[in-house]
């Protein structure tokens, strides 16, 4: 029971972090014309790829966890 709660949990975290990477990302795209700084958005966009490389790593454990 433990085991199914831990993997729900994890699953859902890492769907909660590709949403807000791939929509951080978007939004990071769209305000490039608007704002010149780009040392601010570089980090944004490493920001948001952790997000979404973060999210797919914790896919990938519960899915190679439940058919191994």
């Amino acid at each position: 029971m433990v085991k199914d709660v831990f993997s729900f949990a994890l699953v859902t975290a890492g769907l909660l972090s590709l949403l807000i990477g791939f929509w951080g990302i978007h939004v990071t795209a769209t305000i490039v014309g608007h704002f010149s700084d780009s040392t601010a958005l570089f980090w944004n966009v490493i920001l948001f790829a952790a997000l979404i490389s973060a999210g797919g790593i914790a896919i990938g454990y519960v899915v190679g966890k439940r058919h191994a």
